[in-house]
Order: structure tokens, then sequence, then C-alpha cells
């Protein structure tokens, strides 16, 4: 097959991450630089946490970075690994085939656990944030979000702030999935904390990880993390809240102003203390008796 003969196939083929055909033009330099890093060993990149702790922030930034090679011979994720928004799920066989197929470089975002024969093929990014916060977050989340696609059921929704948080503490939806995440092992653990601080040198400790380091430039790191930071995204400043927005506030430390007494204390004992018992064990506090 020629080359214009190739090009116009991979033109058919190609596709964005998010599994819809796009028309692209693809040049000879983009060619021999797909078939430059379908040569070398496959990077495939799972950043994996809890709801609500900044994990499609830096999901969307290493996207960016990375520019994923996708196969060019038109491997499509399987649909029963498709999910609502940007994530995918890895807990089955079709996935763990899937895995072992890959070329290049892929990036995929999960809340759900690992199919352990799919662990070989893959390095994990994982993300967590202050528990509190993110069960401040996810109300607002499960709220705002549509039942079908995981959000509150309807008389969830129209209770008082309030008592929409004891809800949230007393489920452990979440709770599992941070859980799991945080004993995951992990190339890189990642706080929300820290991407707030410093997103550029969470981006250049994951190049790090990913031993890819040698490829990016502090300046690009520095113009992504820009391209992404909250007031370019939301267009409002941190801390000015939209709770109808996916970026709601965009602060470290919203539960202090959030949480009553009587919502520390349900923390401290819900789930038979596993909410704080997790805590402690993250990091944010020293004792259970905060």
């Amino acid at each position: 097959m020629t080359l214009s003969g190739q090009l116009n196939r991979i033109t058919r083929l190609h596709r964005s991450h998010r599994f819809q055909r796009i028309k692209a033009g693809i040049s000879p330099w983009m060619l021999r630089r797909s078939i430059a890093y379908r040569s070398c060993p496959p990077l495939i990149t799972i950043v994996g946490s809890a709801h609500k702790v900044g994990s499609t922030w830096l999901f969307q930034m290493l996207e960016t970075l990375l520019k994923p090679q996708y196969d060019f011979e038109g491997i499509l994720v399987p649909r029963e690994m498709r999910n609502f928004g940007h994530t995918d799920t890895f807990d089955s066989l079709v996935a763990v085939n899937f895995l072992s197929q890959l070329k290049g470089r892929w990036l995929f975002k999960t809340h759900k656990n690992i199919h352990p024969d799919a662990e070989q093929y893959c390095k994990f990014i994982t993300v967590h944030r202050d528990l509190r916060d993110a069960c401040v977050s996810m109300v607002h989340f499960g709220t705002n979000l549509p039942t079908y696609a995981g959000g509150y059921q309807s008389e969830i929704k129209k209770l008082p702030f309030d008592e929409r948080l004891h809800f949230e503490l007393d489920r452990s939806y979440n709770l599992e999935r941070a859980e799991y995440w945080w004993k995951h092992p992990a190339d890189l653990r990642v706080c929300y904390e820290e991407l707030k601080a410093d997103s550029t040198r969470v981006l250049e400790s994951a190049t790090r990880s990913l031993e890819i380091g040698s490829e990016y430039t502090e300046d690009l790191l520095n113009d992504i993390s820009h391209q992404y930071d909250f007031k370019t995204i939301a267009r409002r400043p941190a801390g000015e809240e939209d709770t109808r927005s996916f970026l709601r506030k965009g602060i470290v430390g919203d539960w202090k102003h959030v949480f009553k007494d009587d919502h520390i204390e349900h923390f401290k004992s819900a789930l038979d203390g596993r909410w704080n018992q997790l805590l402690v064990e993250m990091g944010y506090e020293s004792a259970t008796n905060w």
C-alpha cells in the first residue's frame, strides 16, 4: 500500500479518546511518530481514585501532556468497559485482554477496582483528598448529577443540605473507592491539596514516575498547568462558589465551613468509624479524636 493509501486508511480509522470517530488529517510526520511510539514498549497509565478528589483535573492535564498515541489499527475500547464521562472499567477479563493488545501510549481514568491480571500492563497514578472535603463535594455532585447517571434519588435531592451530608456519610459508595485506591500500589500518589498548591510540580512528578520526564520542558508543564487552572476553566476565582457547576468552589478545607458539630461526630462514627480511620491513615489527622 502506498503512503497516500496508508494515510487515507488511518484518517478513516482515527478517532478521539472519547470513542467518537472524527475526521483528522494525518501527516507523514505524525505517521512516523506513531511508528516510533509503537516500536517502544507500551505505556498504559491509569488514573485511579474515589469521586470528587481532583482526578478529572489531573487526568485532563496528563491527557494534554501525554497526547496518547492511540492505536491506529482501529482498536476500540470494548463496550463492556465503557462508563459515563471519561471513566472506564478494568475489572473484567475483557479489560485484561484489551490491555494486553495495546501499543503506544494510552491514558485512562477509573473509579472502580482493577482486575488482578490487568495490573501487569499498567502504571497507576492515584489521587486522594481530605475525605471531609470529598464528602461535601460529593453531596453537591450527587444532587446535580442525573439519577440515571449515578446521582441521588429524587427524594434525597429534596432534603436540606445538612441532611444530604448525613446521608452521604451513611453510605459506603465513595468510601469503598477511597479505601481501595489508598491501598492500591501506585507509581505515584497525588493529593488534591498538592494539585492546588503547585500543579506544575505534580505534572513533573508524574513524568518522572512514568519515566518520560526528559521529553517535556518546564515551560510546557507551566503552560498546561495554567490551561487547567480553576480560574481559567471556571472563569471565576477559586472560592467563589457555583453550586450547580462541576467546578463548584475549588478550595482546600471547605468542610470547616460546612460541617456542624453533629456532622463531625457522625463522620467519626459512621460505618463503624471507617471514614475517620482512613482519614488518619492518609495523614489528614494525627489521631481519631480530632
